[in-house]
């Protein structure tokens, strides 16, 4: 990222977790992190290939909601309840 974008991240980061200002950066690298068209992500199992299941779009929120993610579709895939409504990230939708 560009040195004003790698400083907002740091800034950021050091919100959530106070103890990375005593660490120094070795180095950092750019990824792509793809977001679903109406920013919401694809979860659940993809409707035409039985057994692939898909978690996929949650773009630069995929740190904060990575692991709400997975827990939904950990849920769907052991068939059990979730207090998310599952079909708000249906692939069909």
């Amino acid at each position: 990222p560009s040195p004003e974008r790698l400083t907002e991240m740091r800034e950021q980061a050091l919100q959530w977790v106070p103890d990375l200002a005593a660490m120094k950066m070795q180095h950092h690298w750019c990824g792509l992190f793809p977001e679903a068209l109406d920013g919401v992500p694809y979860i659940g199992e993809h409707p035409h290939i039985g057994g692939l299941w898909v978690n996929v779009g949650l773009g630069q929120y995929g740190f904060a909601a990575g692991l709400g993610a997975v827990r939904l579709l950990v849920t769907q895939i052991l068939g059990q309840s979730s207090e998310l409504n599952a079909t708000t990230f249906s692939l069909n939708r």
